[in-house]
């Protein structure tokens, strides 16, 4: 009898389907259910799981028996098709943490090898994990899951020797500070510099030096009395307020000071030490076991709150040190590293959605990217950054959806995060890289040149392989293991350990391996061994390419060399030197082989950046055909060149995506190389505003503002010069806030000033040639010159580049002889961006860029006070002219 799991995610029905309400099912036990299933091996009387993805707690809720297997019936979804169902019989249901689901966390850690994260319904259960989820499902019966998940974690993962022990004694230094109300030297430098004291490791937060915590020794002794006699709130925020006022400590050790509390009373606080660690608890319990913490953002509060809504699912028989050391547990369960191949392994054909209603963005990412393409456009519309997301879905497309459809832990981290988690992974194992393009940039450095080394006073010249060559090299390597059997794979594996096995003792005795009485290998290096004799004026490389085929193929003897046709010409040369080095490898074969091996296909993704600055010619050379999706290595119309300075046959396989950036403020589309525009998908990123959407900074509506600079942009040069809405994204993220940071309004507007003058204003002098006019344009300021001038001069506070009118005859006095064309010139002043009345520090400036409103008003505003000054100048010329008559009336 087998088990089976059976997939359900309710975002992806209607109401969570049919039998279900609010993402609930609502069946009752003993009652038989259709369900889709694309297995057709399930039997009866099999059991069956199902376990529910997607969001809020996710787990096993339910167990059947098949009752009726595999058939074929309407689907329910379009009633012109066919889909696989089975029946089973319900035995129980729990849809809630508290009515017992086995959460999925505990399902990931305690059966790692099953795959949980199934889009799929059917996979079959690991025959090692049975009776394991068997016991989970009885003993998770009327019992929350944090409970179950609690007594799992101590049976398997707690030491009452180690930690536990090392937290007792160090907690019981408490006892003898309150008996002798003193802290001696080495307990002090215990509690206050060790880095790891038997509570905790507080990482980068402990003392600098000796020094500093000499120098704060009475502060600290007094501080330590002060807590362990009375660690409370009120005590913690004192302790802060002292720390912070005493001007010797470099910086505030904030998880230090949490620490000391944890000693005094790991009753009531955690050994948890780090504000992000409690933050990720919190997360992870409220996404995966239905709670519903609120977090305080202070530490001592927080730890109440944790304790207070942990401690009734702790087991009575735990001491609060072992509560403790499991709380620490969750955190290192919440925040386990998966592969992302283990994510997003999966193999199975039918899905249990269909595609289109997958995740929020309504489609399927998959089969969807191109093998050549380039993002361009402006500059700041998130090319580089786009990248990213590009690379992955390339490289790990089944992740990439399930990303995207938030099926992939850790659930609190944002959908970025886990886009550059599973980058950084991806870059880490050599299947995504990433150059940079530029004048100097060539095809040595890019496929394969030759570069010289000198050791001692020899040079030797070798090939070196640039990064389009390596990753072309890996590529091909994994398109190849795919499509190879179980026997090659383990000959693979076997010549892998003989070669390692032979490079670990190939020095164990001097400090060169003999391969004749005049010839010796005298290094290990990348691609194979480098070896020389003892007349020879330079040394060789011995591929361990070359070593492969020879062991691949069973050549045994030097005349068997010689007569191959799949070797380096080098290796026919030095035959007798490569069947030494080959005999002494196969000393360290392994005695067994790997048994049953696999090797899945894999993608890779080169990120070529400011592609458009290359020479294209000079950098890809001949090899620019060869990356044509037809001429790819495993398609039908497949190429091979010979390369410059090596006798190997060189191709680009299908499983390599190459995904190039470029400005277009650079260089024009137009302008591209031809081969390369043939060649490539294109993909327009333009300045996207909707990102800004909802977006108020001080009155500044940063969209309109936006909008309005790019359409004068567009008239006065073209729409490839536009501004990019990533300039804003900092001011954005400075008023939303973060984890680190509670949003600030008075902030982003400081870091609008920033991005006017650190990257709008320069890159507008570079646009439009130091055209100041034209800048004057886009900024609006030509709309602030008025008919009256003395109306124009009280404009000028709203003005950001003052224009001004100088008179030739003025600078240099008469006869100049520069009146044949005009007899002054217009010269511009960008306003100064410091001081008090700067207009970039006034937020109805930027208002008139694009808001006619609030620029009429301004005016209307100038010539009223104009105005009133003209009436007030009228009053005092008219006062004056009544007192002279008075004076002189006789």
């Amino acid at each position: 009898m087998e088990s089976y799991l059976l997939s359900w995610n309710p975002k992806h029905f209607n109401n969570g389907g049919e039998g279900s309400t609010k993402g609930q099912l609502i069946y009752k036990v003993g009652e038989r259910i259709t369900w889709s299933c694309h297995n057709k091996q399930v039997k009866l009387n099999d059991n069956v799981y199902l376990i529910k993805l997607g969001d809020g707690a996710r787990g096993i809720i339910a167990k059947g028996v098949v009752t009726r297997p595999s058939f074929m019936d309407v689907c329910w979804k379009d009633s012109n098709k066919q889909r696989s169902y089975i029946e089973f019989e319900l035995q129980g249901l729990r849809n809630t943490c508290k009515e017992g689901l086995i959460p999925y966390v505990l399902l990931q850690n305690a059966c790692p090898e099953q795959q949980w994260s199934t889009q799929s319904s059917g996979i079959q259960i690991r025959n090692q994990y049975q009776s394991a989820i068997d016991d989970f499902w009885q003993q998770s019966n009327k019992k929350h899951s944090l409970s179950v998940f609690f007594d799992w974690i101590k049976s398997n993962h707690f030491n009452s020797d180690g930690w536990y022990k090392d937290y007792q004694a160090t907690c019981q230094l408490k006892d003898k500070i309150i008996n002798t109300q003193s802290v001696d030297d080495e307990d002090l430098s215990k509690i206050w510099l060790k880095k790891v004291n038997g509570i905790s490791s507080v990482g980068n937060g402990f003392m600098y030096d000796e020094r500093e915590f000499s120098k704060n020794k009475v502060f600290l002794q007094k501080v330590t009395l002060d807590i362990v006699n009375n660690p409370t709130k009120e005590v913690f925020d004192d302790v802060f307020k002292r720390w912070t006022a005493n001007e010797n400590f470099k910086r505030v050790l904030y998880s230090v000071i949490h620490r000391v509390f944890a000693l005094a009373d790991p009753e009531h606080v955690t050994s948890i030490v780090g504000k992000k660690y409690l933050k990720a608890i919190f997360a992870g319990l409220n996404t995966n076991f239905e709670l519903s913490l609120l977090k305080a953002d202070h530490w001592y509060q927080d730890n109440e709150t944790l304790l207070q809504s942990v401690n009734s699912f702790v087991n009575k028989d735990y001491d609060f040190f072992t509560r403790n050391i499991l709380l620490w547990e969750l955190y290192e369960f919440f925040n386990k590293k998966e592969k992302p191949e283990d994510i997003g392994g999966i193999t199975e054909p039918e899905s249990d959605y269909d595609a289109q209603q997958a995740g929020s963005k309504g489609v399927s990412t998959m089969q969807e990217t191109p093998l050549n393409q380039i993002l361009y456009g402006p500059p700041g519309t998130g090319k580089t950054y786009h990248t990213i997301e590009a690379a992955v879905k390339a490289a790990e497309p089944l992740l990439y959806d399930l990303i995207i459809n938030e099926a992939v832990e850790p659930y609190n981290l944002t959908l970025r995060e886990k886009l550059e988690k599973a980058y950084k992974s991806l870059v880490a194992k050599g299947r995504i890289r990433f150059v940079t393009f530029h004048q100097s940039y060539g095809y040595e450095e890019f496929v394969i040149g030759l570069t010289a080394r000198t050791k001692g006073e020899q040079i030797s010249y070798f090939e070196k392989n640039g990064v389009f060559k390596e990753i072309c090299d890996e590529a091909k390597k994994n398109l190849v293991k795919s499509k190879q059997s179980n026997a090659e794979l383990n000959e693979e594996y076997s010549f892998s350990k003989a070669l390692e096995g032979f490079k670990l003792s190939m020095f164990d005795e001097s400090d060169n391996f003999e391969l004749t009485e005049a010839v010796s290998i005298t290094a290990i290096e990348e691609f194979g061994f480098r070896y020389s004799g003892e007349s020879w004026k330079s040394s060789q490389i011995m591929k361990y390419e070359d070593l492969k085929l020879l062991y691949k193929n069973g050549v045994e003897s030097r005349q068997g060399i010689k007569q191959s046709e799949f070797v380096s010409g080098l290796a026919k040369q030095h035959a007798s030197y490569f069947i030494r080095a080959l005999d002494a490898l196969k000393k360290h074969l392994p005695e067994k082989d790997a048994g049953q091996i696999s090797a899945k296909k894999q993608n890779y993704c080169l990120i070529i950046d400011e592609i458009n600055r290359g020479n294209i010619s000079k950098i890809f050379g001949e090899l620019i055909t060869l990356i044509e999706p037809s001429k790819r290595l495993g398609s039908k119309g497949a190429l091979e060149v010979i390369l410059p300075n090596s006798e190997e046959l060189f191709s680009v396989p299908d499983n390599l995506y190459l995904i190039g950036t470029m400005n277009t403020a650079d260089r024009s589309l137009a302008m591209m190389d031809t081969a390369l525009r043939r060649r490539f998908d294109f993909i327009e990123m333009m300045p996207n505003p909707d990102l800004l959407a909802g977006t108020l900074v001080k009155g500044i509506d940063l969209p309109q503002l936006l909008i309005t600079m790019n359409k004068r942009i567009e008239v006065l040069y073209d729409r490839e010069h536009t501004l990019g809405h990533a300039f804003f994204m900092t001011v954005v993220e400075a008023r939303d806030g973060n984890e680190k940071s509670k949003g600030d309004e008075g902030k982003a507007f400081i870091e609008l000033q920033k991005t006017f003058k650190n990257k709008i204003i320069p890159l507008l002098e570079e646009y439009f040639f130091e055209d100041w006019n034209k800048i004057r344009l886009v900024l609006g300021d030509n709309r602030k010159v008025l008919k009256s001038q003395k109306e124009t001069d009280e404009l000028n506070k709203y003005v950001f580049i003052q224009q001004q009118t100088q008179k030739y005859s003025s600078i240099f006095g008469e006869n100049h002889g520069l009146e044949t064309y005009e007899d002054s010139k217009i010269t511009y002043k960008l306003a100064n961006f410091e001081g008090i009345s700067s207009v970039w520090g006034n937020p109805e400036a930027y208002q008139t860029i694009y808001d006619d409103k609030v620029l009429n008003s301004l005016v209307l505003k100038a010539k009223s006070t104009i105005a009133a000054k003209s009436d007030e100048i009228k009053s005092n010329e008219n006062t004056k002219v009544g007192e002279s008559e008075l004076q002189v009336t006789p």
